[in-house]
């Protein structure tokens, strides 16, 4: 078997999520969960990577926070599709909200990810598991 065939593809789930959960509610809660998380109110100027980003709510929360750029992937093509449809409803810029599929898994595809602003001053922070939704997800800020 492989691991392919072992992999719950939670994207339908999402999908189904997206279209009648996404909410002012929701999103409101998502933002609290994750500035509780991190202890911080703000996230002005930084990076955020989402890993395995499922519905994308984690980070529409981190945009919400005032995050510069943030990029997300999932393994699974139908959550990066939810994720995509949250960006393009809630009108945030594909410039600043970049989505992608790929796998934690995978160095070659690791390799490909945008690297955290150079003017940084500040270390990365992973955040494992920011509750979000029905899941929880990976945060890095750096």
């Amino acid at each position: 078997m492989s691991t392919t065939d072992t992999r719950f593809a939670f994207g339908a789930n999402w999908q189904e999520f997206v279209h009648g959960g996404v909410n002012d509610t929701r999103t409101g809660a998502a933002v609290t969960a994750l500035r509780r998380q991190l202890g911080v109110d703000r996230l002005d100027g930084l990076s955020v990577l989402d890993v395995g980003c499922g519905s994308g709510l984690s980070s529409l929360a981190a945009y919400r926070l005032g995050a510069h750029r943030v990029v997300g992937f999932d393994y699974d093509p139908l959550s990066v599709a939810a994720s995509t449809a949250v960006r393009d409803r809630t009108g945030v810029p594909a410039e600043r909200w970049t989505i992608v599929h790929g796998s934690i898994l995978d160095a070659h595809f690791l390799q490909t990810l945008p690297p955290p602003p150079t003017s940084s001053t500040r270390g990365a922070s992973c955040i494992t598991p920011v509750p979000c939704g029905r899941r929880s997800t990976t945060v890095c800020v750096s």
